[in-house]
């Protein structure tokens, strides 16, 4: 009889259609804030014009610089898409407008946030490495306050330190998606 189960299972899972199989872990849905929707390698405009095939993209002063099955330009204020087929014509434009920044340019080529739920999800899947590690920063953050009162020349809180401040510092990026 325990058999039968099994079979009667493997049937019910087989019939089902590929589009339940699917659990979606890939896919990403950002909104950037000026409301320009972008999911997928598809870049949305709130007036209803779509872009498909976004290779790779950077935010800078309120626009969208980046490479699809073409180059374009995307003015997020006035939602107005320009496209080039040639790389040097986009160069120009880009030089023409003042899109060059100046300091980092901040390539993307999917979601650009590293703190999200995917995170969260690995972090969940891999819960013995997340939970000995997770024991390791509670042990020492105990140490480092408890115990050495917060002693600057001691390795383990330079080593706390450093680790809240590089969590910080990627915060802050995630927040601030644009390049400088």
């Amino acid at each position: 009889m325990q058999r039968y189960h099994w079979i009667i299972l493997y049937i019910l899972w087989s019939s089902l259609p590929d589009q339940s199989m699917a659990q979606g872990m890939g896919d990403w849905t950002e909104v950037t804030r000026l409301g320009t929707r972008m999911e997928n390698g598809h870049i949305y405009l709130k007036k209803g014009t779509q872009l498909d095939h976004v290779n790779q993209w950077y935010f800078y002063k309120d626009h969208i610089i980046g490479k699809a099955n073409e180059y374009f330009i995307i003015n997020e204020w006035s939602n107005v898409l320009q496209l080039f087929q040639k790389e040097e014509d986009w160069q120009a434009a880009i030089d023409q407008q003042h899109l060059r920044p100046k300091l980092w340019t901040r390539w993307y080529m999917y979601e650009w946030h590293f703190f999200s739920d995917n995170l969260l999800f690995a972090l969940i899947l891999a819960f013995p490495l997340t939970l000995t590690l997770l024991g390791l920063f509670l042990w020492n953050l105990y140490r480092v306050i408890w115990k050495e009162n917060f002693n600057i020349r001691k390795p383990s809180t330079i080593v706390l330190v450093l680790i809240l401040f590089l969590m910080s510092i990627r915060y802050v990026l995630d927040c601030y998606p644009a390049s400088l």
